[in-house]
């Protein structure tokens, strides 16, 4: 039979009071300390955390949902967001939609079920009507989250986001600079927030720059949930349609992947033939020739606002209105960029 907090107390000739601070990390005194962990130690005291859960009404668990696990943002934010929850006692529990609504739906569901205290989401492409009511349906039920990487329009919520605008004209000023007119820029999968964001820091980078941005080289598409063979044939298409493109900016990490892909396959040579700025390519720039110039999205710093965010949310004794935390990107310079 399992030990109780009274066993716990008895052994260590304190009160089951002082047994709860000291398991619920509140100051006691150091001798008691002492007698309790010793206790705890002999009697393999464990404690119930659901049975603590339904007493609290509090689980000590965070929901992370991400769009794509494939991603090497997510996966980084999954670690971050971990390594700071460890240290306030908190677990985590990691769901993927793949993009889609319907299973968007039913990891709520599960997250909701497991009767967590809290969500980080990290929205990708197009938000749907399910997903939108999924988001209303949370603040209904009075349950904190988080957005990261994206905003939802009538869901007024927390939410920490890479500075796009800001992000683009860095990227399109530096094209610009190195003497670049003809830039293109791909976005996918088609998203009206990100596409706004992205469409603003370019045309902005050209109008300061006394130039007038062709539109024409600003290109999106969905990928119809079979990437990547839909990104290569998308993205070569429209390579082909605009051959005295000499710079392209690929906002993604899979993004990146599918044009550095494309540029292979029309035999454009990144660095001389096509000036390139991608995403998140730390990793790749080990097998890249030449390496590439990238933005890094700082994941660390996401995620520690994130999870600030949603504590405060969740120990929060009255409503706040919603908080908008941007942050800033920085340009990894390699060798893809070049003066002409």
């Amino acid at each position: 039979m399992s030990a109780t907090i009274s066993d716990v107390a008895k052994r260590a000739g304190v009160s089951p009071a002082t047994v709860s601070k000291y398991l619920n990390h509140k100051a006691v005194s150091s001798k008691s300390y002492a007698h309790i962990e010793q206790a705890v130690r002999e009697l393999n005291y464990q404690v119930n955390d659901f049975a603590r859960g339904l007493r609290t009404n509090t689980s000590k668990m965070i929901g992370l949902l991400v769009w794509s696990i494939d991603n090497i943002f997510s996966t980084s934010l999954f670690n971050e967001i971990e390594k700071r929850l460890i240290d306030i006692n908190y677990s985590l529990v990691l769901c993927n939609y793949n993009k889609s609504a319907a299973v968007f739906a039913e990891k709520i569901a599960f997250l909701r079920q497991r009767m967590v205290d809290g969500v980080v989401i990290q929205l990708g492409g197009r938000i749907s009507e399910q997903v939108y009511q999924e988001l209303c349906d949370l603040q209904a039920a009075h349950i904190p989250f988080v957005l990261v990487n994206n905003r939802v329009d009538g869901i007024e919520a927390d939410a920490v986001l890479p500075d796009d605008a800001q992000t683009i004209y860095d990227c399109v000023t530096h094209l610009l600079e190195h003497g670049h007119r003809k830039i293109g820029m791909i976005m996918a999968p088609r998203n009206a927030y990100k596409i706004q964001e992205r469409k603003a820091g370019f045309c902005r980078a050209y109008a300061d720059a006394g130039l007038t941005a062709d539109e024409e080289l600003l290109f999106s598409f969905d990928d119809e949930n079979r990437w990547p063979v839909v990104s290569k044939e998308k993205i070569t298409g429209f390579l082909q349609a605009h051959p005295e493109l000499t710079a392209l900016v690929l906002p993604g990490y899979r993004l990146t992947i599918a044009g550095i892909n494309a540029l292979h396959h029309l035999g454009r040579e990144i660095g001389k033939d096509v000036a390139l700025i991608g995403f998140d390519c730390g990793v790749l720039n080990d097998v890249l020739k030449p390496p590439v110039t990238y933005i890094q999205l700082p994941a660390e710093k996401i995620a520690a606002d994130a999870v600030e965010l949603l504590i405060d949310a969740i120990r929060s004794k009255e409503d706040r209105p919603p908080r908008l935390i941007r942050i800033s990107a920085q340009r990894i310079d390699g060798e893809s960029v070049f003066r002409i």
